[in-house]
C-alpha cells in the first residue's frame, strides 16, 4: 500500500493529495519525488516478492509444492511435429488383383539333378522292358509320332513299360553299348509331371534308374532345353546327360555314359515324347541322332 502524501497529481495538476485509498480533490504545485516513480518502485518491489515466492524450491522434509499451470489460450494450435499432415497421407493402396497367369516354374540350371517322386520311382525301377519292332521302309511311328531312321543298321530296339503307345529302334556302337530311339507317350497318372520342362527330365532320370539300361548307381543332371515347335505344334526340348558310376570300357573306348534327349508335346493327361540317347563324346554318334530328330512329325 502507498502512503498518504502528495504526488504528482496523475491528471497534469502539480501535486495531489493521495488519502491511502484514492486521489483527494486538493492539489498544490508540484515539488519533490513523482508519484509514477515511487508507483514503479513499490510495484516491482511487490512483483519481484511475489516471483521470489512462487519459485522458491520446496524444503526436502516439507509439503510438497503446488504445480502453477499456465491458463493462458494460445493464439494458435500448433499440431505436434511427429503427427502426420492429413494431406500427405497416403490413401489406402487397392486390394492386389491375382495375376490370371499362373507363374512359370523357374528354369533349372545345367548342372542340376531332378528328384524323382517315391511313386515314379516305383513306376520306372519296377517297369521291364520289351522288344518291339523299328517299323517297315526305316520309319519309326508310334504315340502319333514319326521319324525317318538315320540308317538301316537300326533294328528293333528296348522299351520301357511306362512308355505307352510305344515303338523303339537301336543301333550298337561299341559292342555291349548302343543308342536308342523310342517314340511313345507318357501319362501324368503315372507319376511324370504337369510342366514339361520338369517331365522331361524325369524320363531321363526313369532310364538311368532302370539296371536293364544303366549300371546301379548312375546318375542324372539337366543340360538344356528350350520350347520351339513340331511343324506348328508347340513342344519343349529337354536335354539331360545320366552318367555311369565309373567309365566302362568297350571295345578299348572309355564310356561315360549318354546323353538323353527328351521332346514332348502336350497332350491330355500327358504327353507325345520322343527320346534319344546318345553316347557322350561320341560326336558321329550325336550328329547321327539330331539328324533322326530333325525327322520327326506328328502323325
Amino acid at each position: 500500500m502507498v502512503r498518504p502524501g502528495w504526488y504528482d497529481d496523475p491528471y497534469g495538476q502539480g501535486e495531489r493529495y493521495w488519502d491511502g485509498h484514492q486521489w483527494a480533490p486538493d492539489t498544490r504545485p508540484k515539488r519533490g519525488v513523482s508519484i509514477p516513480l515511487i508507483l514503479i518502485a513499490v510495484l516491482g518491489t511487490a512483483a519481484l516478492v511475489v516471483a521470489g515466492f512462487l519459485f522458491i524450491p520446496p524444503l526436502l522434509d516439507g509439503p510438497a509444492q503446488p504445480t502453477v499451470v499456465s491458463t493462458r489460450t494460445p493464439t494458435m494450435s500448433t499440431p505436434p511435429a511427429s503427427s502426420p499432415s492429413p494431406v500427405l497421407s497416403p490413401s489406402p493402396s487397392p486390394s492386389a488383383t491375382p495375376d490370371p497367369t499362373p507363374t512359370a516354374s523357374p528354369a533349372p540350371q545345367p548342372g542340376s539333378s531332378i528328384k524323382l517322386s517315391p511313386a515314379l520311382l516305383e513306376t520306372c525301377t519296377n517297369a521291364t522292358w520289351g522288344q518291339l519292332a523299328a517299323g517297315p521302309g526305316g520309319e519309326l511311328a508310334a504315340g502319333g509320332l514319326a521319324l525317318t531312321l538315320p540308317s538301316t543298321d537300326w533294328g528293333n530296339g528296348p522299351v520301357p513299360l511306362w512308355l505307352s503307345n510305344a515303338a523303339s529302334s537301336s543301333r550298337a556302337v561299341l559292342t555291349g553299348w548302343a543308342s536308342v530311339l523310342m517314340l511313345g507317350t507318357i501319362s501324368i497318372d503315372d507319376g511324370f509331371s504337369a510342366d514339361p520342362v520338369v517331365a522331361g527330365q524325369e524320363v531321363a532320370a526313369c532310364l538311368a534308374v532302370a539296371e536293364t539300361q544303366f549300371a546301379p548307381g548312375s546318375t542324372w543332371e539337366y543340360v538344356d532345353g528350350a520350347p520351339t515347335t513340331l511343324g506348328t505344334a508347340p513342344v519343349e526340348l529337354v536335354r539331360s546327360a545320366v552318367w555311369l558310376p565309373e567309365p566302362q570300357l568297350h571295345d578299348g573306348v572309355s564310356v561315360p555314359g549318354d546323353e538323353v534327349t527328351v521332346v514332348l508335346r502336350e497332350i491330355e493327361g500327358g504327353y507325345q515324347v520322343a527320346v534319344s540317347i546318345a553316347t557322350i563324346g561320341d560326336d558321329a554318334n550325336a550328329a547321327e541322332i539330331d539328324g533322326a530328330l530333325r525327322t520327326l512329325t506328328v502323325g
